[in-house]
C-alpha cells in the first residue's frame, strides 16, 4: 500500500469499536541502504498522540485501514511512551521540510 505521509499528520485514530483514541503524529520507518543503492523504506508503525499529550507506538501490523480522515486499528494499544530506536527514522519529524541534494541541486522534501 502506498500513502502520502504528510497527509497522515493529525489524522484521527480509531479503535475497533469506533472510538477515537488519538491522532497520528509521525510514521516510523527503517531506511534500507544496500551496496547496489537503497530499497524503499519499510514502515514499522505510527506514533499516535493520546490524551494528555502522550505519544505511543501503534505497530503497522495492527492498522486495518487508512482512509480519508481516519486510521482504524485492531487489537490493543500499548500505552507505554514511544521511544525511537537507533535504526528508526521519524518521517514527519526528521525528513519533511529537509533540504537534500540530488543531481548537484538542492531540493526540499515536501512529502514521502
Amino acid at each position: 500500500m502506498r500513502i502520502f505521509v504528510a497527509r497522515l499528520a493529525g489524522t484521527p485514530v480509531f479503535d475497533p469499536s469506533g472510538d477515537q483514541i488519538g491522532r497520528v503524529r509521525d510514521v516510523v520507518v527503517s531506511l534500507r541502504p544496500t551496496a547496489e543503492g537503497t530499497l524503499p523504506p519499510r514502515a514499522h508503525g505510527l506514533v499516535v498522540e493520546v490524551q494528555p499529550r502522550r505519544r505511543v507506538f501503534l505497530p503497522i501490523t495492527r492498522v486495518r485501514a487508512i482512509e480519508t480522515g481516519a486510521v482504524v486499528f485492531s487489537g490493543r494499544l500499548n500505552m507505554r511512551r514511544f521511544e525511537q530506536r537507533v535504526t528508526e527514522t521519524l518521517t514527519i519529524g526528521q525528513l519533511l521540510d529537509q533540504t537534500v541534494t540530488l543531481d548537484d541541486r538542492p531540493w526540499i522534501v515536501y512529502d514521502l
